[in-house]
């Protein structure tokens, strides 16, 4: 997994991006926030989300 400076995982590019379609164009950066199965259990990814998530209630 690519990790930024911060050493958090970084969720932009990665092979299995699937822009959603229901978003307007200007949106189809390839983040992942913005990739149809973003959260939902077709992601592979879900785990490393979950794990982001929970790491920003704590701090």
């Amino acid at each position: 997994m690519d990790k930024n400076l911060d050493n958090k995982p970084v969720f932009i590019d990665r092979e299995c991006y699937t822009f959603n379609k229901d978003l307007k164009s200007k949106f189809n950066d390839k983040r992942c926030e913005h990739c149809k199965f973003y959260l939902t259990m077709n992601c592979k990814y879900i785990n490393d989300f979950i794990d982001e998530m929970e790491d920003m209630e704590i701090e």
